[in-house]
């Protein structure tokens, strides 16, 4: 899920119009989670576009500064602009730094109406009127959003960390590819082979997909349908879901669905097709032909 898309959601259930003020931090320009359209990130409410048109984005800069200035303390605050809008202000804390301050508003005030602009009254219609029970919300709503952003900006560091101590391309594919020889028959994934590198799973897996052509998953299921045919072809005497078992499937109907798939016979057909050629060749051994 996308910054965007929670934005999006919150503004359709509230009725209010947000915007986030975002530091200059990487993250937001490289991670596609954080990114945001332009509109997002200046007050878009109908009246503050036609206000900054009217000549007045000095005081509209001029109170965001301030608004800023008291998020740089840390607290969360109720306050109206110059022209009378109410909104919600909740400074995000990364790493002891209010650098990132999300905006909830676009309201009245009860029995409060919007002031004249240089005189001009507004043409549109007013904003809606704050009320004690959606301050509540916008509240919960605003720190979900804080603890959004807070979690990727942790995930960004951490895959930075964690790319920049980088073996070469090929180290990672033979360490996959020893990984599942060693423990195809386990509930293994991804994620664990990339704890174990000290890597960021969706980096490796990128790298996989580039070397093999194969995802994480293909190639552990390559493996494990190999070893089955083994099994099929040279112990008539196991039965299918013991098979699938020793190869590390939990399902046998799953494995037997997967392998038809794969090879065009069910596990049942190729042993009846190559678990009879494997005797005759062991027969022909025997007799020194």
């Amino acid at each position: 899920m996308q910054l965007e898309n929670y934005i999006s959601q919150i503004s359709r259930e509230t009725g209010a119009v947000i915007n986030i003020n975002i530091s200059r931090h990487p993250a937001f320009s490289h991670m596609s989670s954080l990114k945001l359209p332009p509109d997002l990130l200046v007050h878009s409410g109908k009246l503050c576009v036609w206000a900054r048109r009217d000549k007045n984005i000095r005081i509209c800069r001029q109170n965001k500064a301030r608004s800023l200035q008291v998020a740089s303390r840390g607290r969360e605050f109720c306050g109206t602009c110059p022209w009378g809008i109410w909104e919600l202000v909740i400074p995000v804390k990364f790493f002891d730094h209010y650098e990132i301050v999300i905006y909830l508003g676009y309201f009245l005030q009860p029995d409060s109406t919007v002031k004249y602009l240089n005189d001009k009254e507004y043409p549109g219609p007013l904003p809606p009127v704050i009320t004690p029970e959606k301050i509540k919300r916008l509240r919960h709503y605003g720190r979900f959003l804080s603890q959004f952003i807070k979690l990727e900006l942790e995930n960004y560091t951490e895959e930075k960390k964690s790319t920049a101590k980088q073996q070469p391309e090929e180290y990672y594919s033979i360490c996959c590819q020893n990984y599942i020889n060693e423990k195809y028959q386990e509930n293994i994934s991804l994620c664990d082979l990339a704890k174990k590198l000290k890597v960021n799973s969706n980096y490796l897996g990128g790298l996989l997909k580039k070397d093999s052509g194969k995802t994480f998953r293909e190639l552990l299921l390559t493996k494990r349908l190999y070893i089955a045919t083994l099994y099929l072809a040279m112990h008539g005497d196991l039965n299918i879901s013991r098979i699938a078992f020793k190869c590390g499937f939990d399902d046998s109907n799953y494995f037997c669905k997967v392998f038809s798939r794969e090879f065009g016979l069910s596990p049942r057909q190729y042993r009846l097709r190559h678990y009879t050629t494997m005797a005759d060749k062991i027969i022909k051994i025997q007799k020194g032909l």
